[in-house]
C-alpha cells in the first residue's frame, strides 16, 4: 500500500511542537477570543486545530478541511469520541478550491500546507476568498533551507566540504520539489510579501521559541518522543521523504545518480550514527527551528 502524504511526519513528536506560554502570548497578541469561526486549511491529524483550540473560547466552532480521506475519518472520530461535533466539523476538500462560500470564516489559517502546495500564492487567494473582510489569516510555515545549518554532536567535527554537500544535496531537492510543482520547502521566507501582493493588511510576522533539543537522558516528553521519531526513521529507511520522492525530487533539481546515491549514504550514515549516540546517552543539539507565524487583516 502506499504511503499517505505526511505519514511520517504525523508522530507523536508534533505535538509537543510549542511552547504553552509562547502560544498565549501570540493568542493575546493577535486577539484570538473575538473570533467565532475558525477554518483549519489542510488540517491533517487535527495537531493545529486542537492546538487553536486550547486558546479560544469554547463556543467558536472549527472546520477542518483536508484533502486525504483518512485524516478526515481519524478527525471525525475524535470530535465524535470527545463529544464535540457541536463545535467541530471536518470535510474533505482541495485547498485549491475551498468547498465553502465567500466570506464564509473570521479566521482562516494552516500549518505546514503551503509548502507542499504547486501554487501557494493561489491557495492564499482562496483562503482570502472565504475569509470575511476585517478577519484574520494566520499561516505557520517553516525556512527548511535555514534549519539545514543547525549542527549537532555528530556533525560539529565535520569537514567543511562535508557540511557544504549537506546543505547543496537540500538544495537539489528543494529546487526538485519546486520543479515538479509539489510546493517549496522554505516558502515561509516569501509568506509575507506575497500575502502583501494579495492585498492583504496589517502583516506581522514573528518566529515560534520552541526547540527540539535533545541533551541526555532525554527524559522529558518531548525530547522523549523527538528521540522515538529518530529512531523509527533510522529503522524505516528514512531519507528525509519517501525514498521515492527522494528521487524524484533530487534528480528534477538538477542532481545525477552518482550524487543520488552519494547522498543517500551520507543521510543514512547520519541518521544510524545519530540513533547510536541517542543510545549511549551521547547526542545532544540545541534544535534550533526558524517557524514563521505570518498573519494578516483581510480589507
Amino acid at each position: 500500500m502506499s504511503k499517505r502524504h505526511s505519514d511520517l511526519y504525523f508522530g507523536h513528536e508534533r505535538n509537543f511542537w510549542w511552547n504553552q506560554d509562547f502560544l498565549e502570548l501570540m493568542a493575546k497578541r493577535l486577539n484570538l477570543s473575538t473570533y467565532s469561526s475558525v477554518l483549519d486549511v489542510g488540517c491533517g491529524v487535527g495537531h493545529w486545530t486542537r492546538t487553536l483550540a486550547s486558546l479560544m473560547p469554547s463556543k467558536v466552532q472549527f472546520t477542518g478541511v483536508d484533502q486525504e480521506p483518512e485524516w478526515i475519518r481519524q478527525n471525525r472520530l475524535w470530535a465524535q469520541e470527545h463529544d464535540l461535533n457541536k463545535n467541530f466539523s471536518f470535510k474533505l476538500g482541495d485547498a485549491n478550491h475551498l468547498p465553502f462560500k465567500d466570506e464564509t470564516f473570521e479566521l482562516v489559517t494552516c500549518q505546514t500546507l503551503l509548502i507542499h502546495c504547486a501554487e501557494p500564492k493561489k491557495v492564499l487567494r482562496e483562503m482570502l476568498r472565504v475569509l470575511k473582510p476585517g478577519g484574520l489569516i494566520l499561516c505557520v510555515e517553516p525556512s527548511n533551507l535555514a534549519n539545514q545549518g543547525v549542527q549537532s554532536s555528530i556533525r560539529m567535527h565535520d569537514d567543511i566540504d562535508t557540511q557544504i554537500k549537506r546543505i547543496a544535496y537540500f538544495c537539489r531537492i528543494q529546487r526538485g520539489k519546486r520543479n515538479l510543482g509539489e510546493g517549496d520547502l522554505s516558502f515561509g521566507d516569501r509568506l509575507p510579501g506575497e500575502l502583501n501582493a494579495l492585498g492583504a493588511q496589517n502583516i506581522s510576522v514573528y518566529t515560534s521559541d520552541k526547540t527540539s533539543t535533545l541533551v541526555p537522558p532525554y527524559r522529558d516528553a518531548g525530547a522523549a518522543a523527538l528521540t522515538d521519531a529518530i529512531i523509527r526513521q533510522h529503522e524505516e529507511g528514512f531519507l528525509g521523504w519517501h525514498e521515492d520522492e527522494v528521487e524524484r525530487y533530487f534528480l528534477a533539481g538538477g542532481g545525477t545518480p552518482a550524487e543520488l546515491q552519494d547522498y543517500k549514504l551520507l543521510f543514512r550514515k547520519d541518521l544510524e550514527c545519530s540513533v547510536d549516540a541517542l543510545r549511549r546517552n551521547e547526542y545532544h543539539c540545541a534544535g534550533g527551528d526558524v517557524q514563521y507565524l505570518v498573519s494578516a487583516i483581510k480589507a
